[in-house]
Formats: C-alpha cells, structure tokens, sequence
C-alpha cells in the first residue's frame, strides 16, 4: 500500500464538505492501446492523499517524488496505483495538480532484466536469453484461501516462464501443450485448450505490468499484477 499516516502517527487528513462522487478507480492492463501513463508526485508535494472512498485504509498518501501509473482522469483527479517495495499496491484517485504526468515509452534492454515482484507469493526473475532481443524469464505465483489454509497443504501454485522475444516492447507467449518448450507467441484462444498464456511490458525502471490468462497454474492462480523491481 501506500504511505499511511496512522503508522506513521501523522496528522489527520481533515475533509471540508463531501467529496464528489467518482466511478471506481480501475487500472486496466493495456498492453498496446497505449491508455497507461506514468506519474511521478512533484517534488514540492509533501504529501497527497488518496481519497477515502476508493482505498481500504484512511490516510493513505504518496509523496514527493513517488513513482506512479496513471489511467484515466476524472476532473481533477487522476486514477493512480501505487506498489510499494514489498509489492503491495493501492490504487484510487488523487488530485491532479499533484502529479507530473508522462507517456509509457520504450525503455533499454537492460531494464527488463532483474527481478520483480508483487508481493510475497508472486515473483518473477527476468534474465538474458541466449537469443539476442530475447529474454529467458521465469515467474512463481501462489494463491491461499488464507494464511492458516496455506500452512495446511492450501496453497496453490503456478506461474509463467518462456524464452521469448520482445515484440514492440511486450514478451507474450503461449503453451503448446505441457510437454513442450518451443516458444509460442501469445494467443487469445489458448485459454479455450486449456492452456496458459501470458503478456509482460516493462513501464518503467520501475514497474513492470503483467497479465494471464488464469490457465498457468492452480485455482485462483494467477500472475497476472503490478510488479516493481526487488531489492
């Protein structure tokens, strides 16, 4: 999540008068339609709150110089997400004003490469394939009903991983069928055999943006998520 004031025994944020009601903030995972931006809190902004109504925490804020993706504008507000260190996102509406706003553009090879993570049960690890332009990357996902259920043979697993190419500044690929390796470039319809196909786009040094086709693992297994680079 994002910074929260009560942890941090912070001022209270103080509202005058009702906040205008706004659509849910969504972050969609666009892959080539180019809606994403990115956003940064300008440096002279201490702090600037998400609104109440659309985070699961009151007083949670980000600060100057915080790393932002951006979607959609609501008046004078923007729809923002926010992944912390650990992986833990928080996603809603800030005031505009506050953030400095620019494209999603190509970055250099060499910032897909590292690791990435979304928290403790999704990882992944991006390294350079032996096929130049290509990248060798593996991730891991888990899912629980809880942590007591975990503990107690509950945890699902899966997770996505190919030796493929980056096309345009996306890595997508699907499963043949399981017992192959050869690379398949990323189709819609693998999910109707069954089988698992995913796409990843590097935003940013910062964040890199993954979706799955939920066929990759267990139930409820997915990889799909915000990832910033692991310390």
């Amino acid at each position: 999540m994002g910074h929260s004031a009560p942890a941090l025994v912070l001022a209270t944020l103080c509202f005058v008068g009702p906040a205008a009601a706004r659509d849910n903030c969504n972050i969609a995972y666009d892959f080539d339609q180019g809606a994403l931006r990115l956003g940064k809190v300008k440096p002279v902004v201490r702090k600037t709150f998400f609104e109440p109504d659309n985070v699961n925490e009151p007083n949670v804020y980000v600060i100057g110089g915080d790393e932002l993706v951006i979607g959609e504008q609501d008046g004078t507000y923007v729809c923002a997400l926010y992944v912390n260190r650990k992986g833990v996102e928080t996603m809603g509406w800030l005031k505009a004003a506050d953030i400095e706003v620019s494209p999603v553009g190509d970055v250099p090879f060499k910032q897909w490469l590292g690791k990435w993570t979304a928290g403790e049960w999704h990882n992944i690890e991006i390294k350079r394939s032996k096929t130049p332009g290509w990248i060798d990357f593996v991730g891991e996902a888990a899912w629980a009903a809880s942590e007591e259920a975990a503990q107690n043979g509950g945890l699902h697993e899966g997770g996505i991983g190919a030796d493929a190419p980056i096309v345009n500044g996306v890595v997508g690929y699907s499963v043949k069928d399981w017992t192959s390796s050869e690379y398949v470039p990323y189709d819609e319809k693998a999910a109707e055999r069954y089988m698992c196909a995913a796409r990843l786009k590097v935003l940013s040094r910062r964040y890199l943006m993954v979706e799955d086709n939920r066929n990759c693992g267990g139930a409820n297994v997915s990889s799909t998520g915000f990832y910033v680079r692991a310390k």
